[in-house]
Parts: structure tokens; sequence; C-alpha cells
């Protein structure tokens, strides 16, 4: 912009504008004395207000203090039924604070120091039914408010009703004490032909008591008869069990059949039935199946007054394939009807080779003889035989196999160990050792890998171990599912030649171990999906578990010598390990 031009204009702009016009400037002048009076009066109005807001406060009620607006909450929890004070009860409190505590023996509790305002007080036990209340606290004030507690079951009673039918005359009837104080009972029968062997009873914390419940058939009257056992104990509700019983007019047919189930395994093909008539007059019955490979000798008869007959029961397996059956045989007559389970197994693929001891379900057999790995059953040659063969002079014939407990094993290809029916999974496992340390025995990985073991044996010098899927706690060892407390140090670690069997029974959840023919430990264990993913599993591991030193300490590789191993797809009897053992095989 031109300097010349801007100079001038600033000048003007300078220039007060009250100078150009006095009418201006006197105008001017009176407004900003107005404006200065009118702020001092809003000034002294606002100060004038404070002071009243001030005063008139000062003349109303006084703020309270910060421990005004606290009291106390007491109370005491009681049993309802005696009013006893009850221990160890959880007090909650629950409203404007919250609050817990613990009462001692004399039932109180007691907050103190509790902001003013509506309070849940909850009192819990377990043995007894929660409860809560509602108190109002007060400011500077004790409130109090009392909680009773209903006591829960502190027994378990079965069964809670009994039927006798038209034969029983005893049961059982149990008592169990899950409280944590002893437990009184007394029984009252309703009926004279109704009676306990026990009228009274203590039962002891945690524990379990059987009384003996009779009928005395000769007092009953012809048809259904009913009566009630009354079971009272102080502190618990009365407990009524109904008892129903029939007797029947003792000119009646009446049907009786012993068994109620029947087992063929995998083998027989007739059982023996036993049917009676133990009324008084003439018995028609009748057998019919739901299966077609059940069936009986005798469909249809009669029998006289306490006559019995023997009949059989067949299973023709012809057509089935491998699994685990079951049929329902059911007898009906004018004298009652009666339902019998029939099970079957089928085991295809049994393997019979000529000249074997206990041959039937023999997958694979391994004799070292003639220095060779090769399998006498001839399905499951070994593959990978890193284990030595020796010269054998202990009392077997032929060769056997030797590992050096560092890294001798053999595998074999595929997996010959158990035969998998449905929801069955089952096997046997024989095998003859010499050893003065001990070790793993058999392993089986899981899906094929070496991640870890869905099935392993072995033992040490403390402890024989049968582990099924060590690769949970949830299956595995020490005290539960597969955990044998033998005492292998004296059994088996002494250098002599022993037999060893392991039996897995897949329809009854069993593992048992046998060691020179005699039966040393029984497991229950739970099955999950790992037997039969170990069925599944490409490798089979003897003499070396797949994962040793991480799951099983202790059970390493085998050091020691082995011959004879036997694997078969179905558990051996008692009798075929002992036969067995007798023959050296």
């Amino acid at each position: 912009m031109d300097d010349k031009l801007s100079t001038p204009i600033k000048l003007i702009l300078k220039k007060k504008p009250e100078l150009l016009n006095p009418k201006i400037r006197w105008y001017k002048s009176f407004l900003t004395e107005s404006s200065k009076l009118k702020c001092l009066a809003t000034i002294l109005v606002s100060i004038l207000s404070l002071l009243a807001i001030f005063f008139l406060s000062g003349c109303g009620t006084n703020e309270p203090d910060a421990g005004d607006l606290r009291g106390t909450l007491e109370g005491r929890v009681t049993n309802s039924l005696d009013g006893e004070p009850i221990d160890d009860v959880a007090i909650s409190l629950s409203g404007p604070e919250t609050r817990s505590e613990i009462v001692g023996r004399d039932g109180l509790y007691r907050f103190e120091n509790v902001l003013v305002g509506t309070y849940t007080v909850t009192a819990s036990h377990p043995l007894y039914e929660t409860n809560s209340i509602e108190i109002s606290l007060q400011s500077l004030s004790t409130s109090e408010g009392d909680i009773a507690l209903i006591g829960l079951r502190q027994a378990e009673i079965q069964p809670l009703a009994f039927d006798f039918g038209d034969l029983k005359t005893s049961m059982d009837l149990s008592i169990k004490n899950i409280g944590l104080d002893d437990l009184n009972f007394t029984v009252e029968s309703s009926e004279g032909w109704l009676s306990v062997d026990k009228i009274s009873v203590t039962v002891r914390s945690q524990n379990e008591t059987l009384l003996k419940v009779r009928i005395d058939r000769n007092l009953l009257d012809i048809g259904d008869n009913s009566a009630t056992l009354l079971l009272n104990s102080p502190g618990i509700d009365s407990q009524s069990i109904p008892v129903t019983v029939i007797k029947n007019n003792v000119n009646k047919a009446i049907l009786f059949i012993q068994q109620s189930f029947v087992d063929f395994g995998h083998s027989n093909t007739s059982v023996d039935l036993t049917i009676q008539n133990i009324g008084k007059n003439q018995l028609s019955w009748e057998f019919t199946t739901d299966q077609e490979w059940l069936s009986v000798s005798k469909v249809s008869g009669t029998l006289s007054a306490d006559q019995s007959d023997v009949i059989e029961i067949l299973a023709d397996r012809t057509g089935l394939g491998d699994g685990v059956y079951e049929g329902r045989l059911i007898a009906t007559s004018n004298g009652g009807e009666k339902s019998i389970i029939v099970k079957t197994e089928v085991i295809k693929d049994l393997g019979n080779p000529d000249n074997l001891l206990v041959p039937v379900g023999l997958r694979a057999y391994y004799t070292f003889n003639n220095g060779t790995s090769d399998d006498v059953v001839g399905n499951h040659p070994i593959y990978d035989a890193q284990a030595l063969l020796f010269n054998n002079n202990a009392p077997l014939d032929g060769y056997y196999v030797k590992f050096d407990g560092d890294g001798d094993f053999i595998e074999l290809s595929g997996n010959p160990m158990f035969n998998r029916s449905p929801g069955v999974v089952h096997g046997t496992i024989s095998l003859w050792l010499r050893s003065k340390v001990g070790g793993a025995l058999v392993a089986v990985p899981y899906e094929s890998t070496n991640a870890f073991n869905e099935f392993m044996a072995g033992f040490d010098a403390n402890t024989f171990v049968h582990s099924i899927s060590n690769s949970s706690a949830r299956a595995c060892c020490y005290d539960t599912h597969g955990f044998f407390s033998a005492n292998a140090g004296s059994l088996l670690l002494d250098d002599e030649w022993h037999h060893v069997a392991l039996v897995y029974k897949g329809d009854t959840e069993e593992a048992f171990l046998f060691i020179d023919g005699q039966q040393i430990a029984r497991s229950f264990y739970e099955f999950y999906p790992f037997l039969g993913r170990a069925m599944d599993a490409e490798f089979f591991k003897i003499g070396s578990d797949y994962n040793a030193g991480t799951i099983n300490p202790g059970i390493f590789d085998f050091n020691g010598d082995m011959d004879n191993i036997r694997i078969y797809n179905r558990p051996l009897s008692n009798s075929e390990i002992i036969e067995l053992y007798e023959a050296k095989q």
C-alpha cells in the first residue's frame, strides 16, 4: 500500500470523536456516570442477598456431624426347631454399605458404624436353608434383627418306597448321614405285618446304616396291602416311606424265574434257563424274543403246582458282524410275567493258528525263536526291531529279545492290540520278562504321534503303573484309573523269568494285572475316547514309553529280557492265563 495515502487516515482515526461534537461529548459523559452508579447498586444488592441467605441459614437446623449418620446392626442366628444358636454362619449385609462376617458359637452378629438406611441381612450355612431379613437403621441407634434357619435334610434315605411284590419277604433300607453331627432315628410301622430289625439307630456323621425291612406274609390279606414306615429324627423332618405288597390266592399259579440277565460271551451258543410254578394251580407259559438271533428250545408249555422245567436259550451269531448285541426274552403266563436281558458278543478274525495254546483272539505272537522277529500268527510283523537278539540259556527254550534300557524298543506295523466293538474296547497282553530294573513294557501313542500316550504299562522298584491315557490327570494312574500298587520290587525285579498278563475288559471297564498266573491287582476306570484312539493308532511300541520322563517318571525304557509276547483282541479268563503261565507260553 502507498505510504502517502495511509498516513492521513491513521491520524484521523486517532482523533477523539467528542472533540468533533461537544454535544456528543456531554452525552457520553452522562452515560458513563450512570453506568457506574448502576453497577455499584447491583453489587450492593448482591452483597445484601448473600448476607440474607447466610443469616437465614444460620437461623435454621445445624448440619449433622458425620457420626450422626451412622448406627449399629446386630442380631442372633438360631435353629428354627429348637431356638438354639448356630455357629459358623456367614452373615452378609447389603444396602448403603456391604459387609460380611462369620458368627461364633453364640450365633451373634454385629455391624458397627454403619450408614443409616435399609439393609438386607442374609444368613447362609451349608446345612441350613439360606434366610434373609430387612432392617431399617436410624441415625445414632442400634437396630436388631434375629434370623432363624431351617435345617436341610442331613440324611439320605434309600429307597423312598418299597414294593415287595408277591414274593419278597425282606429288603434293605439305607440311611446315610451326610451332616456333621451324629443322627438318632426311631422307626415306626403302621401295620403289624411290617417290621424292621431295629426300631432305633444312631448313624454317625458321614456313615451309612442298613436296616432290614421284613414282611410277615402270614398276616397279610389276600390282594394288595399297603403300609407306612415313619423315620423320626430330632432336627430333621420326619420321612414317610410307603410300603406295598401283594398276597396272591394260595390256589393261584405263580411264575418264578431266578435269572434276569444272561451273558453268552463270544463263544457260548446255549444257556440253560429254569422256570418254576411256585403256586398251587396249573401254570401256562410262553416265551417271545425281540431279536432274530435270540431264540429258545421250547416256546410254550405248562407246569403243575410246585413243578419246574429247564429250557435252552439259544444264540445264533450267523450273519452278525463284530460287536456287542443285546436282546430281551419275555415270559408271559397266567401266573405273571418275567423279562430277561440277554447279551452276546461277536469277534471276527480271531486268528486260529494250528498247534497254539489259547489261540482264540490271538492277533500277534512273537516267540523270537531261531533269532527272528516274525509274528507266529503272521498278521503283524515287526518292521523296526532295534532290540538285539541273543542266545538264551534261561529255562525257556529258543531265543528272547534283550533291551538295554537306553533306547532299545520294538515297534509293530499296525496295531493288533484291541478288538473294537460298539461301545466296548478290550484286549489282553501276555509276555514273559526277566529284569533287575524294569521300565516300560508297552505303549501306544495318541493318533500316531509321540505327543503323549493313550496307553502304557510298566514298572519300577516301587510301583506297577497301568496308565489309560496318561495325557490327562482325569484318567491317569495314581490312586485312580489304573494305578496298581503292586510290590513290583519283590515280585519282578529278581532277575528271574516271570509271566505278566495285562487284561482290559471294556464291558465292565476293568483292568487286571496278573503275575505268574495270579491276579495281583484290579482297577476300574472310565474309557473316554482314548482306548478307541489307541486301537486306531498306527504304532504299537514294546520296551519303551513314547513320552518317557515327562508323564511317568521312573518308567523309562525297559532294561531286561522279554519273550513270548502275545496280543489278544479279547480279555483272557483266569484259567487261560494260568494255562499260558504253566505252559511257559
